[in-house]
């Protein structure tokens, strides 16, 4: 019998917290919350907003905030969002910007990933680049997360074929971008697998 991959135990020490109530978690849908690797950002994903306070530009948006030695600053919504859904933001690594998916026009299927860079310095984001049709089908591709290393991309498809409805599936860093698409077979079941993430 083979061993799972990445295999490992994932111990809570404490009870859950709701996270900035009435800033981030509200009676509407926040999802998949990923923070810069210094820290200092904090993006995630929100349904139902363009109803509220803080607009955003779809029905599905990003949002973020920065921290400061006050505290979180008020939401807003990110540069990189569209008129149509875009979910799922994931840190790159070594900060470099944020991938995420987005049904936006001139896209390969339905929802495709995308990466924003990030600039640092100026705290701002660049224009979002779809990762082309190696990874994105005719489906759906969703929950984008790159590994420590930089050099595996984890993401959850039901157009790359596979064992049920949507697998998860690793893509290997080649040059500027990625190939060598691997269905992790030993993970996947006939139901739906996705929003995974890498322990390590």
């Amino acid at each position: 019998m083979r061993a799972a991959p990445f295999a490992c135990a994932l111990l809570l020490v404490s009870p859950a917290q709701l996270w900035l109530p009435d800033q981030v978690s509200t009676p509407k849908s926040e999802v998949r919350i990923t923070f810069s690797p210094d820290g200092k950002h904090m993006l995630w994903g929100a349904i139902g907003w363009s109803e509220g306070p803080i607009k955003g530009v779809g029905g599905w948006d990003i949002y973020a905030s920065e921290r400061s030695t006050s505290g979180w600053s008020k939401p807003r919504a990110v540069s990189f969002n569209s008129a149509a859904n875009d979910f799922d933001p994931s840190f790159a690594p070594d900060g470099s910007g944020v991938y995420f998916f987005s049904n936006r026009d001139g896209g390969f299927g339905k929802d495709d990933l995308y990466f924003a860079p990030f600039d640092r310095n100026a705290g701002s984001y660049g224009a979002a680049k779809n990762l082309g049709a190696t990874i994105n089908s005719a489906g759906d591709e969703w929950a984008p997360v790159v590994s420590s290393d930089g050099k595996r991309l984890m993401f959850a498809s039901d157009g790359h074929g596979g064992s049920g409805k949507h697998d998860l599936f690793i893509a290997q860093r080649r040059g500027e971008g990625w190939s060598d698409i691997e269905n992790l077979t030993v993970l996947n079941t006939p139901e739906e697998d996705f929003d995974a993430t890498f322990l390590h």
